[in-house]
This record gives C-alpha cells, sequence and structure tokens, in this order.
C-alpha cells in the first residue's frame, strides 16, 4: 500500500479549519436545540460560557496575529 505524501503547512491549516468549523456548528446546533424552558438549567449556562471562552480565545489569537484590530478584553 503506497504511503500518502505529508502534507503542507497550508494544507494542514484548511484541514484543521474544516475540523474546526465542523465542531462550532455542531457545538451551535446543539445549544440552538435546548429547548426553550430548559435554558434558564445551570448546564446549558455552562455550555453556552464554554463556547463564549471558545469565541474569546479565538478573537484573541487573531488579534496576535494582526487579523483583528481591536484586542479582546
Amino acid at each position: 500500500m503506497p504511503e500518502n505524501p505529508p502534507l503542507s503547512c497550508i494544507e494542514r491549516f484548511c484541514l484543521w479549519y474544516a475540523y474546526e468549523r465542523a465542531c462550532n456548528a455542531k457545538t451551535l446546533a446543539m445549544i440552538e436545540s435546548v429547548p426553550v424552558p430548559n435554558r434558564s438549567a445551570p448546564a446549558f449556562d455552562r455550555a453556552v460560557g464554554r463556547m463564549a471562552h471558545l469565541v474569546a480565545a479565538r478573537h484573541f489569537w487573531l488579534y496576535r496575529l494582526r487579523e483583528c484590530p481591536d484586542r479582546p478584553e
């Protein structure tokens, strides 16, 4: 069986980006699937807080890479 050639940095980045987009879409779909009456539950609050943390971390990395002009708080 032939070996696959190693991926370039750009190819690897594209795979990681696609994976991250898919994970974010699944997370948002899970959050949106929670019935409105259950959205006051502590578990829902934790889930939203963790997603907010991921968004803030992405914002901070974009700032560090000089792709986002405003520094997150």
